[in-house]
């Protein structure tokens, strides 16, 4: 018998935000630092293929936010940035000095902070995780999971916490894994060398990988996804992935203000369309679904903070909060019910093992 597959849409964005507030008491720094990443990347070879398909894609830019063209892939739908991301512009972003520029944005202070950012951003990503596997008649009690870019060990850590086992988390940068290992038990984090990302897919036995917010970082997703494709222990693939949504338009509008979503170590967005290209093309098919973004808080952020900038406006960014502020999320669940949100979370099955 066929099982419906599980869809979900909306999530409330307090959680996040509570860990967020960088974006707005810190917006400078935040700015500064996409712009220094921004200085990289638009040196780097420009872009002849697509990302997520390999077709050839067009030179000329469909649109430029914050100084930066994109191109979308007129097979597949991908929104692309116009240039390439070399081993060198990873390298920048994620492991020189052990990756303690990178780390910074996810470092917690103490346990406190640190089981705080787990109860509130990840248990909810492992709970849906077992609710998926469970239509697929999988125990996530006795099923293996390796999470692919764990960076600090948040995730790894929900997944224990919510009795996942066994768990294993793999991080390219030394001083993310230090940090996740000494907030866990049992060092469960495990460091692999930058350009080793398919040798170490190649050679997982866990029946669930997961790649939570991770495939659009690695300096090679057709590669990855083959080489979890290639691998006959590998059941499900479990991704976190940012689209190509409102918040790409909110952010171009808005040029002074940090952009979240497409800017910084963000260079390419999915969608509908090239999900299902990438699936059809490596043999998967998903198995529940889970849309939810932070647009309409982008829009909010950017409202605000450009009001309040200004002494002219400053009295109408309260205004703002007060009448617009405290309705985002149920804003939100509107485009989240349409797919347009800014992130999706999908569980796939390999359709042959």
């Amino acid at each position: 018998m066929t099982r419906a597959k599980l869809i979900r849409h909306g999530k409330s964005s307090q959680g996040l935000l509570k860990h967020k507030t960088a974006m707005y008491e810190a917006k400078a720094r935040l700015a500064q630092r996409n712009d220094d990443i921004a200085a990289v990347y638009l040196i780097q070879p420009p872009r002849s293929q697509c990302k997520n398909c390999a077709s050839p894609i067009n030179e000329k830019p469909t649109f430029v936010s914050h100084g930066i063209g994109y191109l979308e892939c007129p097979t597949c739908g991908h929104l692309n940035g116009a240039h390439e991301e070399t081993a060198a512009f990873c390298d920048f972003l994620y492991t020189r000095d052990d990756g303690k520029a990178y780390a910074q944005a996810y470092t917690a202070e103490d346990a406190a902070q640190y089981q705080s950012r787990v109860q509130d951003i990840y248990l909810p990503k492992a709970a849906f995780l077992s609710e998926a596997l469970a239509g697929e008649g999988v125990d996530y009690r006795t099923c293996a999971v390796a999470d692919i870019g764990a960076g600090s060990g948040y995730f790894v850590a929900a997944l224990q916490q919510h009795g996942f086992n066994p768990v294993t988390g793999y991080e390219v940068s030394a001083d993310q894994v230090a940090l996740g290992n000494r907030m866990l038990s049992g060092e469960p984090l495990r460091q692999y060398p930058a350009d080793a990302t398919e040798t170490t897919l190649d050679s997982l036995s866990a029946r669930v990988v997961s790649l939570i917010g991770v495939l659009e970082h690695v300096l090679s997703p057709r590669a990855a996804l083959a080489a979890i494709a290639g691998n006959r222990n590998i059941e499900f693939l479990y991704l976190s992935l940012p689209l190509y949504s409102a918040s790409v338009a909110i952010e171009a509008a808005f040029s002074n203000i940090f952009n979240r979503h497409l800017g910084g170590a963000h260079t390419h967005l999915y969608c509908e369309r090239s999900i299902r290209h990438f699936s059809a093309e490596y043999g998967f098919e998903p198995v529940a679904e889970w849309w939810f973004g932070l647009d309409l808080t982008d829009l909010f952020r950017s409202l605000y903070v450009t009001l309040a900038q200004n002494p002219e406006t400053a009295a109408l960014s309260e205004r703002i909060a007060a009448g617009f502020g405290h309705h985002v999320d149920a804003l939100q669940q509107s485009l989240d019910a349409a797919k347009g949100s800014s992130k999706v979370h999908l569980l796939l099955r390999k359709t042959a093992r």
